[in-house]
């Protein structure tokens, strides 16, 4: 049961996530403006996040046990998603990389997910693409990124989105922040960051 109307988008935007990559969903997320940027270089604070090897134990790799210390990252749809419906925990986390300098890449294919959904306004469209242009390092899916996400649906059978979106994390040599840990852990060699 929802308790406030931030949890209520968050679970909107997460439903209309999840359900974009089979059909379209008519629910309304959470309102978007550039207040969001300036929360994003405003935030600070710890991050406590734990990585997972989709085929080893972290017994197998003490290094990806506990907080990550990645130079950058490349961020999932879902992470956009909670950031613009409030969730605590990703706006600290990203302010605070926002904060030290570190680049965050989006996969073309995640912005253009999160900017298909059709119930926002002329108005919340445009801030959230301003907030994307000035928060993020677009990592377009070019040739290299498409045969790698071919070859990550060939072998791990995940949906087209979640491929070429982990493929840019392999092409970019950078782990992936997501909320949604199971549609990736199939993927050979991906580092996955849960947030």
């Amino acid at each position: 049961m929802c308790h406030s109307p931030w949890e209520k988008a968050s679970e909107d935007l997460e439903r209309y996530a999840e359900s974009s990559r089979s059909k379209d969903s008519h629910r309304r997320p959470a309102q978007t403006s550039g207040a969001a940027a300036k929360e994003l270089d405003q935030g600070s604070g710890s991050f406590a996040a734990q990585t997972k090897s989709p085929r080893a134990s972290p017994e197998a790799h003490p290094s990806r046990v506990g907080p990550p210390a990645f130079s950058r990252m490349t961020l999932d749809t879902n992470i956009l998603i909670a950031y613009l419906a409030g969730d605590a925990k990703v706006r600290e986390a990203l302010s605070e990389w926002r904060q030290e300098g570190k680049p965050l890449f989006l996969p073309t294919v995640a912005e253009s997910e999160l900017l298909s959904f059709s119930g926002w306004t002329a108005e919340e469209r445009h801030a959230t693409e301003e907030f994307l242009q000035e928060n993020f390092t677009s990592i377009p899916f070019d040739r290299a990124t498409a045969r790698i996400a071919a070859g990550i649906r060939r072998t791990s059978k995940v949906k087209f989105p979640d491929a070429a979106i982990a493929a840019t994390a392999l092409s970019t040599h950078t782990p992936l922040i997501t909320r949604n840990q199971r549609d990736f852990e199939r993927i050979a060699n991906l580092r996955i960051v849960a947030l």
